[in-house]
């Protein structure tokens, strides 16, 4: 498998999208930032589907 890099901590909602963008990234393992990236996946696999 692989790892995320760089993955944001746990914020709650910011005011501006540059907050979003400088806010701090974790690197190694996170559980969030995995449980993201997998829900992501799943999310363009059905993308993907619906289009066949």
């Amino acid at each position: 498998m692989g790892d995320v890099v760089d993955g944001c901590t746990g914020t709650g909602a910011l005011e501006t999208e540059h907050d979003y963008i400088v806010r701090e990234a974790l690197s190694g393992y996170d559980d969030r930032t995995g449980s993201l990236a997998l829900w992501f996946a799943v999310e363009m696999m059905q993308q993907d589907s619906w289009k066949n």
